[in-house]
């Protein structure tokens, strides 16, 4: 059974990631989950998890463009989270003003990614409203 855990990138976030690790042994897969990963804080996060975790498959995201693809892969990603507001009830692009549209995210970020080794996931946000 695969099994990830995933953080954001809060105060006291790393911390928490390292007591599920140490707690939870078996697991190898991390994902490291922001809703607009275009941070220089969120760069750093993931470079300092790629170095307490040099074994770990780690997935990074959510970013929308080649550019951002390439530098999380160099910051130690392995596979980058793409979508950032695809969907017409995602509320991230009313309110950050970033989104892009999900096919031509991917088509970028797979371009890029594969580039440089890497790999894409595409994520799609879904709320349901009762």
């Amino acid at each position: 059974m695969l099994t990830a855990v995933s953080t954001g990138t809060g105060d006291g976030d790393f911390e928490k990631l390292g007591a599920i690790l140490a707690a939870v042994p078996q697991i190898q897969y991390i994902c490291v989950d922001v809703a607009n990963g275009y941070s220089e804080h969120f760069v750093n996060f993931v470079k300092d998890v790629r170095q307490k975790y040099p074994t770990h498959t780690i997935m990074a995201g959510n970013v929308v463009t080649g550019e951002m693809v390439e530098e999380l892969i160099l910051a130690g990603a392995d596979i980058i989270k793409v979508g950032i507001g695809p969907g017409s009830v995602c509320t991230t692009r009313k309110k950050t003003g970033v989104g892009y549209p999900q096919l031509s995210a991917v088509i970028e970020c797979a371009d890029a990614a594969h580039g440089l080794g890497g790999h894409i996931i595409s994520v799609r946000l879904l709320f349901f409203y009762y």
